[in-house]
């Protein structure tokens, strides 16, 4: 199962690097083009746009997986033991909570968006918006997992850590 873990994240982070990649291509070419050749493409700044969101709906589960996700850091400095570790699950069911209120909202969304073209490159809006949903469900994964790994080992552990705990 850890294997699995590791490989899913590995996965993350490569899309991630070609999502990145792709940007900064397509930003320094549409500077070129504009400052060098005078010309501007019309699709560069909306595709941009889009990739963003996918990088940072996509991204945000490795955000949770690094534990860089927002807490109340005084509760979680006054209290040890026991209440630190119910803390924890508190915030990642909050959390869950949260993350299925926003995935049953981006589904419709995305269902809206089969009727709508992007202005510039005249595709699905649909295409684009499909992001929410798979970030959501990503959020939610990791955070069902962060559960699961406070309950089995008494305390979160990140790739980072090597496992260890944090």
């Amino acid at each position: 199962m850890e294997a699995l873990y590791k490989g899913i994240h590995k996965i993350i982070r490569l899309v991630l690097l070609v999502i990145l990649s792709l940007m900064v291509i397509i930003v320094t070419a549409q500077i070129i083009c504009r400052y060098i050749f005078f010309y501007s493409l019309s699709w560069s700044e909306e595709l941009s746009r889009y990739l963003f969101a996918w990088l940072i709906l996509i991204g945000a589960c490795l955000g949770i997986e690094d534990r860089s996700s927002i807490c109340i850091d005084v509760i979680e400095n006054v209290t040890s033991g026991k209440t630190k570790k119910y803390i924890h699950i508190l915030q990642y069911v909050i959390s869950i909570i949260a993350v299925v209120i926003l995935f049953f909202s981006a589904c419709k969304l995305t269902q809206l968006g089969a009727r709508q073209m992007s202005p510039a490159m005249g595709v699905k809006m649909s295409i684009i918006y499909v992001c929410m949903p798979i970030g959501f469900i990503l959020m939610f994964l990791e955070n069902v997992i962060k559960i699961i790994q406070i309950i089995k080992y008494g305390d979160i552990q990140t790739e980072e850590t090597g496992g260890e705990k944090s």
